[in-house]
């Protein structure tokens, strides 16, 4: 198995990978077909062209130059996720000091190269990869699919209250199918039901046509109307977005 493409890790059956805390990420596991977890440290890394750009940074990190000829030289380590973004904030204000225009944020800042996903950090780390030592069968997945209603027909808006989610349809690409419908139930009862399922069936893969695009932001902005929590994450957390484009507490 080529550990270019595969990791050097030989772990199998990985479902998710979720942060849990500022250093630790939770691993879940499907072998036999039942879930388990385990926690692990991991260590939030970035990139530089010079290590100058890091030097009176006041935090405890690791400064590794790395061989070869490449742009990015150095490779920057931190025991905490919140430690590692106040040294991209240091970055940027020390690298704006000569810099005209002014960087907006780190992605402005060539000599820098970070990914902001703390489950990409530990993979890259560890060599691990999901779903090694499963077959496509092996996964629990869930279809969604949701039809809406607008007053204003083709201008349908989550944040409208005269609008409304009309049907939930769920299946899991087998025999189990389920539906509910707006005609019997009022919305709030959908969404409570509809997390209930989600939380029963545990899937490791959730699909959806246009699923972040349209599907989910739709779903978190009919629950926050309702006061309905979103707990469809693996340990009962509530759903959550963050801009990867440009810095901010969301990221932390």
């Amino acid at each position: 198995m080529n550990p270019l493409l595969y990791g050097h890790n030989p772990e199998e059956h990985i479902v998710a990978v979720q942060q849990r805390t500022d250093s630790l990420v939770r691993i879940y596991k499907r072998p036999e077909g039942k879930v388990s977890h385990e926690d692990a440290e991991f260590f939030p890394f970035f990139f530089l062209s010079d290590s100058f750009l890091i030097q009176g940074f006041s935090r405890f990190h690791w400064l590794k130059e790395l061989t070869g000829s490449h742009f990015y030289k150095y490779l920057v380590v931190f025991k905490r996720w919140s430690e590692m973004w106040e040294a991209v904030n240091f970055i940027l204000t020390e690298y704006n000091k000569n810099r005209r225009p002014l960087a907006s944020s780190y992605l402005d800042v060539d000599s820098l190269l970070l990914r902001p996903d703390p489950v990409y950090h530990y993979l890259m780390q560890a060599g691990k990869t999901s779903f090694k030592g499963l077959v496509f069968q092996d996964l629990h997945r869930l279809q969604v699919d949701i039809q809406v209603f607008s007053k204003e027909q083709r201008l349908r808006s989550a944040s409208r209250n005269l609008d409304r989610i009309i049907v939930i349809s769920l299946s899991d690409g087998n025999t189990w199918e389920h539906q509910l419908d707006g005609r019997k139930l009022g919305e709030k009862e959908m969404l409570e039901q509809f997390v209930n399922i989600i939380r029963e069936q545990d899937p490791d893969i959730i699909e959806g046509h246009e699923l972040f695009g349209f599907l989910l932001p739709y779903l978190t902005q009919r629950c926050k109307l309702h006061s309905v929590d979103l707990t469809i994450g693996r340990d009962g957390s509530t759903v959550r977005t963050y801009q990867k484009r440009f810095y901010s507490e969301n990221e932390q």
